[in-house]
């Protein structure tokens, strides 16, 4: 059985291992570097800010979700389960986590950026009920996320709302 809790300290020091031994799961050349993982800082800031979720099994940490909150939204800037525990539904549980911190703080939705065309991220995110936002829609935030990602080299890229109704 999975579990999903607010990070503790003491779990900070396993996510970034996580992150990277989810980057082996995308194709060749998708992501910039498999090292690139989200930095201790952000990770810290984060779990003070109550941000950070992390999903347990009986071995431990084994996936995280770090979200970011933002004009009246939550982004989640990163979301990673351990290969040897995916497929499983962990996801959707922090995914759903993430959702229900940003019902809490009464906040208008979650946004997050994705690839269009890997079956794991924009069709997973769709099924959890997240849509794919028209350029029109994209917020400062959104536009300067993409960009940034699309300036290393990531491309096929999309920025995608759950919206909270009011």
């Amino acid at each position: 059985m999975y579990q999903v809790r607010l990070a503790i300290l003491t779990d900070l020091d396993l996510l970034q291992d996580i992150e990277r031994a989810a980057s082996v799961l995308f194709p060749a050349g998708r992501l910039p570097d498999s090292d690139d993982v989200m930095p201790m800082s952000e990770l810290e800031a984060a779990n003070r800010d109550r941000l950070l979720l992390v999903s347990l099994r009986d071995e431990g940490v084994i996936g995280f979700a770090m979200s970011k909150e933002y004009d009246g939204l939550l982004h989640l800037a990163v979301m990673a389960v351990h290969p040897d525990h995916g497929k499983r539904g962990v996801g959707s549980k922090l995914v759903q986590g993430v959702i229900e911190q940003a019902k809490r703080r009464q906040l208008r939705g979650v946004t997050l950026t994705t690839f269009r065309d890997l079956p794991w991220n924009a069709p997973f995110y769709g099924k959890l009920g997240f849509r794919t936002l028209s350029d029109s829609e994209l917020s400062f935030m959104l536009r300067e996320t993409l960009g940034k990602e699309e300036s290393l080299g990531m491309t096929e890229r999309v920025a995608m709302l759950y919206s909270i109704a009011a």
